[in-house]
C-alpha cells in the first residue's frame, strides 16, 4: 500500500496540524472512515484539531477490521 499526501493543500498549516492530518489519513489507509463520534478523535472529520494519536474508539475500529 502506498499513501501519498498532497502537502500543497496544507502548506499554511502548522507542523502539529500537518502531523494531525497525516495521522488522520493513515487512519483511512487502515480502513477507518470518518466518525462523527467525539470519542473517535483521530477520525473525527475536523481539521481544526491537532490530534496525532488514536483514541480507544479509533483503536476499536481498527481491531474490528483486523
Amino acid at each position: 500500500m502506498e499513501v501519498v499526501l498532497n502537502w500543497s493543500l496544507v502548506s499554511g498549516y502548522t507542523a502539529a496540524k500537518r502531523q494531525g492530518v497525516a495521522a488522520h489519513e493513515l487512519g483511512h489507509a487502515f480502513g477507518l472512515a470518518h466518525n462523527a463520534s467525539s470519542r473517535a478523535i483521530l477520525m473525527y472529520p475536523d481539521d481544526s484539531r491537532t490530534v496525532t494519536t488514536p483514541s480507544s474508539d479509533d483503536k476499536a475500529g481498527i481491531n474490528a477490521i483486523y
